[in-house]
């Protein structure tokens, strides 16, 4: 069950983003969506629901979910041959190590593996920790320590193997 105060938060970050138009929270029975109002629509229009409901979905509109989920798995983007961004899976506060005094993840210079952990984010007081997907050498960091990310914001380069 959400609290009020998380749901609180998640409104904020959403308002706060300049590239998030639409966010989904999902967990267990329960699915919130938060989206923002455009300049383009005026204030007298309503939502118009489905009548089709969710489980009984279309062909094209189940490859088109399986695409999106699979967007969101992989958190990488193709820079050039050889290099690849790290991108972020969420919004939320980005740590570089796991507690103020520690060394960080990573750095420029340093070599990484699959699953090796780049960086955190933290999202309604939940700490993500965020592995690499790719098997090579980070040659910039992107973002600060306690900086705002959005979705899909890189936030490293990495030279791949």
């Amino acid at each position: 069950m959400f609290k009020v105060n998380e749901i609180s938060e998640v409104i904020k970050l959403v308002d706060h983003s300049s590239s998030v138009q639409e966010f989904t929270l999902e967990q267990n029975d329960i699915k919130i969506t938060i989206k923002k109002a455009t300049a383009e629509k005026s204030l007298t229009e309503t939502p118009v629901k489905s009548p089709v409901p969710e489980a009984s979905t279309s062909p094209d509109l189940k490859e088109n979910n399986q695409a999106e989920n699979q967007k969101v798995e992989d958190n990488t983007n193709k820079v050039s041959e050889n290099l690849v961004e790290i991108t972020s899976p969420m919004i939320g506060t980005f740590y570089s190590s796991p507690n103020p005094e520690s060394a960080p993840f990573v750095e420029v210079g340093k070599k990484v593996q699959q699953e090796d952990v780049v960086c955190i984010l933290e999202a309604m007081k939940l700490f993500n920790e965020i592995e690499s997907e790719v098997k090579g050498e980070i040659v910039e960091v992107l973002v600060e320590d306690g900086q705002l990310v959005d979705y899909g914001q890189p936030m490293f380069k990495v030279k791949v193997d």
